[in-house]
């Protein structure tokens, strides 16, 4: 029996991603008094985060040369409690190294009126690292 040759080919991996733009404000909503008041209580630094990562690419992208590969679309996932980050984006690949750039949701505190709630707000931009290998 001959396997068929599927039109996409995955890549899973682990990595690290750099987001220089990713510190937001921790914001704590003090309401003892009469109204509201918002502090902020320190800085939620996220530059740096590590994410299990999946690609997607052509068979014909996936062997361009001597171990080199290009996968459009990257999606990576930090899944701890404290930081929740999902990235979108792309990544060239050469052998089990993969070097991807894109876009970077970090979950944090957001004020909305008077009240702070942790959610995934407008992107940022990343580079990451990872090492993965496709799978067949």
């Amino acid at each position: 029996i001959i396997a068929p040759a599927w039109a996409v080919q995955t890549d899973v991996g682990v990595g690290l991603m750099v987001s220089p733009r990713s510190r937001f404000d921790e914001l704590e909503v003090d309401d003892s008094g009469a109204t509201p008041v918002v502090k902020r209580t320190g800085t939620q630094d996220a530059r740096f985060t590590y994410g299990l990562s999946l690609g997607l690419t052509h068979p014909a992208l996936r062997d361009l040369g001597p171990g080199l590969g290009v996968w459009p679309i990257q999606i990576t996932l930090n899944p701890s409690d404290d930081v929740h980050a999902i990235g979108v984006g792309a990544a060239i690949s050469w052998g089990i190294l993969r070097i991807s750039g894109g876009a970077l949701w970090t979950r944090h505190g957001v004020l909305r009126g008077d009240v702070v709630s942790r959610e995934y707000e407008k992107p940022r931009g990343y580079v990451g690292l990872a090492i993965g290998d496709w799978l067949e």
